[in-house]
């Protein structure tokens, strides 16, 4: 798979403390298929070599643009990397992960394919080259915005709501942002991309090795930092509430199916008393909200909530043996 590169691509790599990983991940994107590029590494004040790594890269290759900034998080460092983009598309790839060959010519072809604004691809859960897995795709197909939102909050191991494993026209991000200061910033930013554009490209070819299992990772966050995305659940809510009702069904499975895993996860961390019964009662009330709209749950998904909400302990016993024969 090769092409003739016509647009410029402006590749956004935030970096933190990824010393041993980051040579894979710009290597990854220097032999990409398609050419013009412009890729902005933004080390965000990181205390390793990563800045000289990437002033080591800077010299071999022109399309790469180094930006060296104190530490404000994954949010700011993502914010920065597109108010500096020239390209007329824009990726995102978390600087411990990397990328097929063909990963930016893919979703370039998808995005021209479906006229799309915004195209998407399956993952590899990559923990080393002996343990990965496939997240699995569906049928590639272009998308009005509600369809996709619906189809990434019941496929959401697939698409997800992750920025790096999708391609952005420029525009978007005109008035949009990542919220600095916040964890889990994806959940607050990738549905309001999706609302802003005509059409959503799916793809089913995964293209992006997502790194798990590592410790200090640029995204990694526990403990009460988690009630972040809690707050992004609920606005995502009222954002589908007033703007595209017919979403709603589809978002109450995954909206309770995550408050399902960040009580439990709480549970496990043995976070605060006043904590555990704030979570708890969330989870009872969204869960009398699905029932007074009438709206219908997967028998697995109701099984994890009470299972979670009686049984917390063994609920994360079976969700750790799960994810590791996953992997």
């Amino acid at each position: 798979m090769t092409m003739h590169a016509t647009e410029k691509i402006s590749v956004i790599i935030p970096i933190y403390k990824v010393e041993p990983y980051l040579r894979e991940c710009l290597d990854s994107v220097l032999g990409q298929t398609y050419q013009n590029l412009e890729i902005i590494c933004v080390d965000d004040g990181s205390p390793d070599r990563c800045g000289e790594i990437c002033e080591e890269y800077a010299k071999k290759d022109t399309r790469i643009r180094v930006i060296h900034r104190e530490n404000g998080g994954l949010s700011a460092a993502r914010n920065t990397g597109i108010d500096a983009a020239t390209g007329e598309y824009i990726c995102f790839i978390d600087s411990d992960d990397f990328v097929r060959k063909t990963f930016i010519e893919y979703l370039y072809e998808l995005i021209k394919k479906y006229d799309a604004e915004i195209a998407v691809c399956p993952l590899f859960q990559f923990v080393s080259e002996q343990k990965s897995c496939t997240i699995h795709g569906g049928v590639e197909q272009g998308m009005t915005p509600s369809e996709a939102l619906s189809y990434i909050f019941l496929n959401s191991n697939y698409v997800g709501v992750f920025a790096c494993n999708k391609m952005y026209h420029k525009d978007l991000f005109i008035s949009i942002r990542y919220p600095k200061g916040k964890y889990y910033e994806d959940s607050g930013t990738t549905y309001r991309l999706f609302l802003a554009s005509n059409r959503i490209a799916i793809g089913n070819e995964p293209q992006y090795y997502y790194r798990i299992a590592r410790a200090g990772q640029i995204t990694s966050s526990g403990g009460v930092k988690k009630l972040d995305k809690t707050k992004f659940l609920y606005d995502m809510k009222d954002c589908f509430l007033s703007k595209c009702p017919d979403v709603l069904e589809a978002y109450e499975q995954y909206m309770l199916w995550s408050l399902v895993d960040i009580y439990a996860s709480m549970v496990d961390e043995n976070s605060s008393r006043e904590i555990k019964k704030l979570l708890r009662s969330e989870l009872q009330t969204e869960n009398r909200f699905i029932k007074e709209k009438g709206l219908k749950l997967s028998v697995y998904c109701r099984l994890r909530y009470y299972l979670a909400l009686y049984f917390p302990s063994l609920y994360n016993i079976l969700r750790k043996a799960k994810h590791k024969w996953s992997v």
